[in-house]
C-alpha cells in the first residue's frame, strides 16, 4: 500500500471525529455572522416593502466590522484570534462613531496605515 493511501484510511477513520471538532471550533463565531447576514437580509426585505428605510440605516453598516471582530474573540481558545479581533472591533467603532457624526473621522484619514 502505498504512503497517500496509508493517510486516506487514517484521515477516513477519524473523518467524523475531525469534522465535529472543526465545526466546534467556529461555530458561535460563525453564527455571530450569520446572524449578521440575516439581518442585512431582513432589512433589506423589509426597505423594499416600504416598512423601513434602507437609506438611514446605511450609516450602521461598519456594525458588520465590528461582528467580524467579536466573532473573531469568541472562537475557542485553539482558533481565537484576539488581535485580529480587536483591531476589526477598533476600526469598525472608529467608522461607525465617524458616521454618526460623534467624532471627526472619515475612512480617508486612514490611508497612511496602508502604507
Amino acid at each position: 500500500m502505498s504512503r497517500r493511501s496509508d493517510e486516506w484510511a487514517r484521515r477516513s477513520e477519524g473523518d467524523d471525529e475531525s469534522s465535529r471538532t472543526e465545526r466546534r471550533r467556529h461555530g458561535f463565531g460563525s453564527a455571530i455572522l450569520g446572524l449578521g447576514v440575516l439581518s442585512l437580509g431582513a432589512v433589506m426585505l423589509l426597505d423594499n416593502f416600504g416598512v423601513v428605510d434602507g437609506e438611514e440605516l446605511f450609516d450602521f453598516w461598519p456594525a458588520f466590522l465590528i461582528l467580524i471582530g467579536v466573532s473573531h474573540l469568541v472562537r475557542p481558545a485553539g482558533s481565537r484570534r484576539v488581535v485580529g479581533g480587536l483591531i476589526w472591533i477598533a476600526v469598525g467603532a472608529i467608522v461607525l462613531l465617524g458616521n454618526l457624526g460623534l467624532i471627526s473621522f472619515e475612512i480617508w484619514d486612514l490611508w497612511p496605515v496602508v502604507l
